[in-house]
């Protein structure tokens, strides 16, 4: 109990001055330097979200301030990775690599209008 009694005063002291430290911060970055003001707060959270979103677009269309001229980035990234990796990994696999011919004559025979039982899932 003592030492809580005598910590306090220190930790206190040391939460007071990080408030103050990042209030100041705050109204650097365009806050009005209330830690209470929650509107400004959410206004400049927006803002900052929407500088984001647009950047990013930006980057995806090619108008990014760091464009590279020596390898695809953004928007050409993605189509290249897109249409090329990913449609050559699709391309490589075999659907039927397991399958056998007797479980696809199996499958077209219980499916079909002759097979009064009609069973499915054999795979």
């Amino acid at each position: 109990m003592h030492h809580i009694r005598n910590t306090l005063p220190d930790i206190k002291s040391k939460i007071s001055s990080d408030l103050q430290k990042y209030v100041t911060e705050l109204s650097a970055l365009g806050g009005t330097g209330s830690a209470y003001d929650t509107e400004d707060q959410s206004q400049t959270l927006l803002h900052f979200i929407t500088e984001f979103c647009k950047d990013f677009r930006g980057i995806l269309d090619g108008n990014g301030p760091e464009i590279n001229t020596t390898e695809l980035s953004g928007g050409a990234r993605i189509s290249f990775v897109f249409h090329e990796t990913f449609a050559n990994g699709i391309q490589s696999i075999n659907g039927l690599e397991n399958v056998k011919d007797t479980d696809i004559r199996t499958i077209m025979y219980n499916s079909s209008v002759e097979n009064p039982l009609r069973v499915t899932n054999v795979l």
